[in-house]
């Protein structure tokens, strides 16, 4: 049975044994720009108003922080699941009174949703101190004082809101992919990737099948891109004023809208048979487990 404690250790167990990985991979990108902040220059049009820029500076560096989280989970994914059984762990975690699916849920809820909503944070922390700086480096140390805080922090807030519900959104999406090097990895180890990118190319080519597994591939990669693209419209809807938004290619975006918008995406055949992989996997992933036992 499903036991909060223990799931919270197992979740913390993560964090315990990854956060170094994971404060190099979300601060390196925002600790480089910090470097070199002092030694470049930074040119943007001086029509620009400077309390959008701030505000830009500060949403850019949080996404971009974000986005780090995701690769790095994606790349690391195809060693997840042997972790256990390389080091020996999986005896002593098998011989405690938790279940499989804890282990394998606590798992990616630290990698898929804590772990970059963390690196949001980060990367929010680290455009506070970064944007005064480009601000600065700009044009120099008046234009802070035109840069209206208030109006910052108004869009900010619910912007870092929709990033979060955004990135939970993200977790489903990427769940089958995630958990199919997982569960590949499990079984054929380093064979994983390779055996997954030849299965992906037959597929994709065979006469039959191809121009719909394209297809429907396609729009499953566009529904997953749905969540964070949202937010970069969200955000135009909120800074930009309509007007100059006039002839761009960029659709605006309420975020009633949004949150509108990701719950009918989860009504797609794309998610349902994303779902149904990810269960799948998970299967899979636990046998491989019990046999390890």
């Amino acid at each position: 049975m499903f036991n909060a404690t223990r799931f919270k250790t197992l979740m913390l167990r993560e964090w315990l044994q990854n956060r170094w990985t994971w404060l190099i991979a979300a601060g390196s990108l925002p600790a480089l720009v910090l470097l070199i902040t002092p030694f470049g220059e930074v040119q943007l049009p001086k029509e620009l108003p400077v309390t959008l820029v701030a505000l830009g500076v500060l949403c850019a560096t949080a996404l971009v922080a974000a986005l780090i989280a995701w690769v790095t989970t994606l790349f690391t994914a195809s060693g997840l699941a042997r972790r256990d059984v390389q080091d020996r762990s999986i005896e002593f975690w098998l011989s405690l009174p938790s279940q499989h699916g804890e282990h394998v849920g606590a798992q990616y809820l630290m990698h898929g949703f804590v772990f970059p909503v963390g690196a949001l944070f980060l990367g929010l922390a680290a455009g506070v101190v970064l944007m005064p700086l480009l601000l600065l480096k700009w044009q120099g140390f008046s234009v802070l004082g035109a840069v209206d805080w208030a109006w910052v922090l108004a869009r900010l807030l619910p912007l870092v809101a929709l990033s979060v519900l955004a990135l939970a959104a993200v977790a489903l999406w990427l769940a089958p992919v995630v958990f199919t090097i997982m569960a590949a990895s499990a079984w054929v180890k380093r064979l994983a990737l390779p055996l997954l990118i030849v299965v992906g190319a037959l597929l994709a080519n065979l006469p039959q099948t191809a121009v719909h597994v394209r297809a429907f591939v396609g729009q499953w990669a566009e529904l997953a891109g749905t969540p964070l693209d949202g937010v970069v419209r969200v955000f135009a809807t909120l800074a930009v004023p309509q007007a100059e938004m006039n002839g761009s290619d960029l659709v605006p975006m309420q975020p009633m809208a949004f949150m509108t918008e990701l719950a009918r995406d989860l009504a797609t055949p794309q998610f349902a048979v994303g779902l149904l992989l990810t269960a799948v996997s998970i299967y899979l992933l636990i046998v491989k487990r019990r046999s390890n036992g």
